[in-house]
């Protein structure tokens, strides 16, 4: 396949990519940081990219401060991001398949500094999203988008995590029990905490702590990643939680539905591993099988890409793809198919030479490594794949306008 450009967004776009899939029609969105702090937003109709919009000129060079997430039954694309001068507020556009709403301030009453890091996560069942947000006081506040209005806010983290540079927080839903989960880090006592949100009760839950039996950590350790990843098959509730902490260790945990269980490290060398400014590792599950994937970097050379897989019942041993990668890989990515008959993944690392590579899982072996681009910029996550669904589930009927 030849390489293709989106269209210009008239910067320096060596900041982080998010790309999602619409679940009802042939489409994609695609939001871009540049160096200035700039976010652009462009739709891919299935044939051709959209003109370019500007929501935003300062969503931070450093972190993220926005996100892009789907409804998945109206299909409707909801963009969240800090805006220009207004830094600890969080602004919002919806894209109805013809047309963005005006920018909008979600009314929410966030910490008051400014944000940092946005994760939006879509409810697979309803058109149901919870926000997530870090500021540079790394306070964590979470609230909720009903289809219409933002509410259910909540304080989860005021005391702070490891670090306010890099993402100590994530939130997922399982795939079919209607319920998300956000685990986040609090600093000094370096404990992982967790909170759930029910959508069918629309409440949230109480705090709790994973642990410490269940996810390597101690009081000289922090925290400055985490990833979830929930099980994507319907008669499941797992979420798969990874960790990186300052010690250049990846932790990982399951939760079963009810409790954490089956804590696993894998152990970098704590002279030579890899910075933990960057996020050199992901979680995901394959789609048909239902087995998680922790894929990593190695720190050490011959450089590779390794992963290990969870059963269901207990983690295998951890392996390296059998590719080289020209340089020490910085931060890991890996993508899920969304066809419910495959297990393929693509996992994804940026070197320190501005590498972009490739690996492609069949279910089975590694594919031939690929390196889609020389001269990218790894202090960021500047790139991004998105799967589309299957044609089938695609909606033929056009949206109706919205105001909003």
């Amino acid at each position: 396949m030849a390489e293709g450009k989106v269209n210009n967004v008239g910067g320096n776009v060596n900041g982080s990519y998010i790309l999602r899939t619409c679940p009802r029609r042939n489409e994609n969105v695609l939001a871009t940081q540049d160096s200035t702090g700039k976010l652009a937003v462009q739709i891919w109709n299935g044939s051709s990219w959209g003109t370019v919009q500007t929501f935003s000129i300062d969503v931070t060079t450093r972190c993220r401060a926005f996100d892009v997430a789907y409804e998945q039954t109206s299909g409707n694309a909801i963009v969240a991001y800090r805006k220009n001068s207004y830094l600890n507020r969080i602004y919002y556009s919806v894209w109805n398949g013809i047309s963005w709403s005006e920018s909008t301030d979600s009314g929410l009453d966030l910490d008051g500094d400014a944000i940092n890091w946005v994760r939006l996560e879509p409810n697979p069942n309803s058109n149901e999203l919870v926000l997530v947000t870090m500021c540079i006081s790394s306070h964590v506040y979470a609230a909720v988008w009903n289809g219409s209005t933002w509410a259910n806010q909540q304080a989860l983290e005021t005391v702070g995590t490891n670090s306010a540079f890099q993402q100590g927080f994530d939130v997922v839903y399982t795939s079919s029990y209607n319920y998300a989960m956000i685990a986040w880090n609090e600093d000094g006592d370096n404990k992982i905490q967790y909170r759930q949100w029910f959508s069918t009760a629309s409440a949230w839950g109480n705090e709790a702590t994973i642990p410490a039996t269940e996810i390597t950590t101690g009081n000289d350790e922090g925290y400055r990643w985490i990833k979830l990843a929930a099980n994507p098959l319907s008669t499941s509730n797992e979420i798969l939680i990874g960790c990186y902490d300052t010690e250049y260790d990846i932790n990982m945990a399951v939760w079963d539905g009810s409790i954490w269980d089956d804590g696993n490290a894998i152990n970098y060398n704590a002279t030579t591993g890899i910075s933990y400014e960057y996020r050199c590792f992901d979680v995901s599950y394959e789609r048909s099988s239902g087995r998680g994937i922790v894929g990593y970097a190695s720190a050490s050379k011959p450089y590779k890409a390794r992963y290990v897989f969870w059963s269901g019942a207990s983690w295998g041993t951890g392996a390296a793809t059998q590719y080289n990668i020209k340089s020490q890989p910085r931060y890991v990515t890996l993508y899920r198919d969304k066809d419910q008959t495959s297990n393929e993944l693509m996992l994804t690392t940026d070197d320190v030479d501005n590498d972009i590579n490739i690996q492609r899982w069949t279910g089975t072996v590694w594919n031939l490594l690929s390196e889609v681009e020389k001269a990218s910029y790894y202090n960021k996550e500047c790139y991004a794949i998105s799967y589309s669904f299957p044609g089938s589930q695609y909606d033929s009927v056009p949206p109706a306008n919205i105001s909003n």
